[in-house]
């Protein structure tokens, strides 16, 4: 069957869904539930085989159940949940397409499709699209496309001024105003990711003065990098004991306050002396205060940003190294000139567990060395290919390592006096 056939056929289901729901009181939400699920299977399975099929899939799922959910009675929010799987699942798509070359998916259609959804929400199961919407923004083209919908959105959207003294908003309005706040806001996430964080924290600030409720506002700030104002912010709420989501202040307040304690505080200086000028005793430094369940995933990410900087590349190789993150330094050396003297002290230093790599460690060091042109530097690299000839003998590599000289003096051919050594010792 076609994915088109089987498209049609989901939707057949969905509306006989739709259309039980709504006939009447459904006892048992059980057999409803495993139907969803059945659909979600579906929605799986289909991903691998046909992308496009299954975005559009994701999409109908979203279109028509939240208006049969509000026609159940799921105490259990069995379907709740059910249906939450499916934004994540899109993300997952969407960023599974990018890329392709062979895409026919329409991605500024697709992501108009989600902003609607988001905003046409009655039931409540879809106000977390603006993550979605976010989670899917994968190029430029991408956070255009999300602009350019919200942008037109707001141009459109009727103005609402604030009620006078005395009086409330009637429920139009007031629907109006929350759906062009969390709009606005969705902008100033997309333009934070940038560095630029006005426009969020404006509008954060704003809603926080007209509405009371700070929480947004307060992580605008953190985002911002102004925890400080955060804080702030944080503590003169909570001194209001009828302040509107007063405990959810309070959580943001305590995270906050604990992720920026005296040893976090500590070691955010100690990130930047050493991103700014690094050496061992400032790496050394940084280990001890970083907890000891948060290590890897720390080192991971701050060698990446060394890493990124490209400018230390020699030091970088070394704390690779160092940390056992052999494959990533086998990548910086790929792709970044490593000097052959740090090549071939790492390379000795693996070169009993990681024989492999240490021969192309080794390798790489040769051809550095050659580079120079000079004769301590042609002895330094004829030293390091007999390194590469033992490695390979001792991992049955014979084989690669004469293809590995042969390829090395074509390289070399115009050095006379380096082939001279070559001839002598290997």
């Amino acid at each position: 069957m076609s994915s088109i056939s089987v498209l049609l056929s989901v939707k057949r289901r969905l509306g006989q869904i739709s259309r039980r729901a709504k006939s009447g009181p459904i006892l048992r939400v059980g057999p409803l539930s495993d139907e969803l699920h059945e659909l979600l299977g579906e929605l799986g399975v289909s991903a691998s085989k046909d992308p496009e099929f299954a975005v559009e899939l994701a999409l109908s799922l979203l279109e028509q159940l939240p208006s049969v959910f509000l026609e159940i009675d799921d105490k259990e929010g069995l379907l709740g949940e059910a249906l939450d799987r499916v934004p994540t699942l899109l993300v997952e798509l969407l960023n599974q397409d990018f890329g392709r070359a062979d895409s026919a998916l329409d991605r500024p259609d697709v992501l108009e499709r989600i902003f609607n959804l988001w905003m046409d929400d009655e039931s409540g199961y879809l106000k977390q699209l603006d993550r979605t919407l976010l989670c899917s923004i994968m190029a430029v083209s991408d956070e255009t496309a999300v602009l350019g919908i919200c942008q037109r959105y707001l141009r459109d959207l009727p103005l609402v001024f604030p009620a006078l003294s005395g009086e409330k908003l009637d429920i139009e309005r007031q629907i109006l105003r929350v759906n062009r706040y969390a709009v606005d806001k969705l902008v100033g996430e997309i333009h934070i990711g940038h560095g630029r964080s006005d426009h969020l924290i404006l509008t954060t600030g704003q809603w926080m003065r007209e509405t009371g409720d700070a929480v947004d506002h307060i992580d605008a700030l953190e985002l911002a990098g102004l925890w400080e104002d955060a804080l702030s912010v944080a503590r003169g709420v909570l001194r209001d004991s009828n302040a509107p989501r007063r405990e959810a202040v309070r959580m943001a307040y305590e995270r906050i306050a604990s992720h920026h304690s005296k040893d976090a505080l500590e070691l955010k200086q100690l990130e930047r002396r050493f991103l700014a000028d690094p050496d061992w005793k400032t790496w050394s430094a940084v280990l001890d205060v970083v907890p000891t369940d948060l290590r890897a995933d720390y080192v991971d990410d701050l060698l990446n940003i060394l890493e990124s900087h490209g400018e230390h590349n020699d030091f970088c190789f070394q704390l690779y190294v160092e940390e056992g993150m052999i494959l990533e330094a086998d990548g910086l050396a790929a792709h970044q000139p490593i000097r052959a003297s740090v090549l071939s002290d790492c390379a000795e230093l693996l070169s009993e567990e990681h024989p492999d790599c240490a021969a192309g460690w080794f390798l790489m060091a040769a051809y550095s060395a050659a580079s120079r042109a000079c004769r301590a530097s042609y002895v330094e690299a004829t030293r390091f290919l007999t390194r590469v000839r033992d490695l390979s003998a001792a991992t049955n590599q014979s084989g690669g390592f004469l293809r590995a000289l042969k390829a090395f003096r074509e390289h070399n051919k115009r050095r006379r006096l380096l082939l001279k050594l070559l001839d002598e010792q290997l």
